[in-house]
């Protein structure tokens, strides 16, 4: 897994207008110049080539006078052209040329790039030219993460102001969601990740969260299920006599279970018997029904 820049071609606005900046490959390059010469520049145009998102090219001078940006890399005897048109807004180009070389070839001439590859699918090719392997799937925290050419590009730059930041060390580290990125796919740039080790992890992980969502729907299924004949009999008994109050509706098994267990632990409501108004009686029956002595005290007998 190496890959290494030959050399950044500018093409101008105007005919055969060609800038080359070559590198030698194997060995350490410096790029020095006064301030805001275009040193940055070098980071952020590699950047885009390499399949970025955004257009991170500063407005200024080589924004006002270039009309494609391209990068040739080296891995092995091989070798890779990628070209990208520049943007008259602030959105990056969504296509670029992707050109297979010999090795120490020149950059083709601007009438000969093609922008027609996406960048999905150009982010792919340059990723397997690099030698980095799509089919490795590393676990991260709720996804799945194929490593590519932007996860390298982590360990591959660092601005001037991360050089002198004591609190980051790759680059873009401080930016939303990069340094869990960065902590995911370290172990497998640094090659302390055995491919058929991380598939069966990232196919654990995936299994689990299959078992978890299948066990929701399973409980969502049971608590839908009605409730069998007999339980549904004695809640509608608890109801009539008063145990349970009237349903809305017709219960489903948990609920039914529950109406159930709160009947159990309910008293039957008090009932008095009731009679017809009586007066000054001491006993007998109404209706045939016995009847208890009267509260109603009868008067009191006349002498004879």
């Amino acid at each position: 897994m190496t890959c290494q820049i030959s050399s950044i071609v500018l093409y101008g606005k105007q005919p055969d207008q060609v800038e080359i900046l070559p590198f030698t490959p194997g060995k350490l390059s410096i790029v020095t110049g006064d301030s805001r010469t275009g040193k940055t520049s070098i980071a952020t145009i590699t950047d885009y080539c390499l399949g970025s998102t955004n257009y991170p090219v500063k407005a200024g001078v080589v924004r006002d006078f270039v009309q494609a940006y391209a990068v040739q890399l080296v891995a092995g005897d091989r070798q890779l052209f990628t070209a990208r048109p520049a943007s008259a807004t602030t959105t990056a180009a969504p296509r670029l040329c992707l050109i297979f070389q010999p090795t120490g070839s020149p950059p083709p001439a601007i009438d000969e790039l093609d922008f027609t590859i996406p960048l999905d699918v150009a982010r792919n090719m340059i990723t397997e030219f690099c030698g980095i392997d799509r089919s490795v799937r590393i676990p991260t925290r709720g996804t799945v993460l194929n490593p590519s050419i932007r996860h390298a590009l982590f360990f591959c730059f660092q601005g001037q102001n991360e050089i002198a930041n004591p609190e980051q060390l790759f680059h873009s580290q401080g930016q939303e969601w990069r340094s869990s990125a960065i902590r995911d796919t370290l172990p497998y740039f640094l090659g302390a990740v055995d491919p058929a080790q991380a598939e069966l992890t990232a196919r654990l992980k995936t299994d689990r969260q299959d078992l978890k969502a299948h066990a929701q729907e399973l409980a969502e299924a049971s608590r839908r299920t009605p409730a069998p004949g007999m339980a549904r009999a004695l809640v509608a008994e608890a109801i009539q006599v008063q145990l349970l109050p009237p349903q809305p509706e017709e219960p489903d098994l948990p609920t039914t279970l529950a109406l159930l267990s709160e009947a159990i632990e309910s008293r039957l409501p008090r009932t008095s018997p009731t009679c017809p108004a009586r007066t000054r009686w001491r006993s007998g029956s109404v209706n045939g029904r016995a009847c208890g002595p009267s509260t109603t005290e009868s008067a009191p007998r006349s002498a004879i």
